[in-house]
């Protein structure tokens, strides 16, 4: 039987994200000023994302966690703490980015190493919530348990953040994920046809189609 998964949806889409502005870094061009101010203000955002995120744990999953695994609980924890002089770096680089001296070339290189290293940190750390974090949720807590930080999480969204968080995770989902994610979200009163646009606006109309029939709705 597959048991509820509170990190695997939502660290796809993360991953899929960093990966995206790894190679998008990797490549810019850093004397088009206009695009490089661009992309700083979509790692900024990304870096303010990591950051909700795992506030989001905390708030939501650790209580459970420090409750029936504490050791468990308290290095996820010390995680969070140890990622932000990575996150940090980043912004250090950012800030100076425009100003910095020496070769526009060499400035965007560093930056891109240095944002590499911050996502191979952050990797390490989600590896570990989903190779240790989940597993001690699963042998000392029911489902109804665990089910209960997904509702608990939910009903503090509203219902734009919901669409958000799916139009962020689809893409990176597998065919049967994404049935199981948006059955969920119909089921739980999210409305229809925001859900479909905003799977429109990130998948390609095969896939979108493959989910339809998946989740029941004609594709006509």
């Amino acid at each position: 039987m597959t048991r509820i998964d509170l990190y695997r949806n939502v660290h796809k889409g993360q991953r899929a994200h960093l990966f995206s502005l790894a190679v998008e870094l990797g490549r810019a061009d850093h004397e088009d000023t206009a695009k490089v101010n661009a992309l700083a203000g979509r790692l900024r955002s990304a870096l303010a994302e990591l950051r909700r995120h795992a506030e989001n744990e905390e708030r939501f999953i650790h209580p459970l966690l420090r409750a029936r695994a504490p050791k468990i609980a308290a290095r996820l924890e010390q995680e969070h703490e140890d990622i932000e002089p990575a996150l940090a770096e980043v912004e250090v680089r950012l800030d100076g980015l425009q100003n910095a001296p020496g070769s526009p070339i060499e400035t965007g290189a560093e930056l891109y190493r240095v944002w590499c290293r911050m996502v191979s940190d952050y990797l390490a750390h989600i590896d570990a919530e989903e190779r240790i974090g989940m597993p001690a949720l699963w042998d000392t807590c029911s489902d109804d348990e665990i089910l209960a930080v997904i509702r608990a999480f939910v009903a503090s969204r509203t219902a734009m953040e919901q669409i958000d968080d799916l139009r962020c995770q689809a893409p990176a989902l597998s065919p049967q994920e994404r049935a199981m994610l948006v059955t969920s979200m119909m089921k739980g009163g999210t409305p229809v046809e925001p859900v479909w646009a905003s799977l429109a606006a990130v998948l390609p109309s095969h896939e979108l189609a493959r989910l339809r029939a998946d989740v029941g709705i004609g594709v006509g």
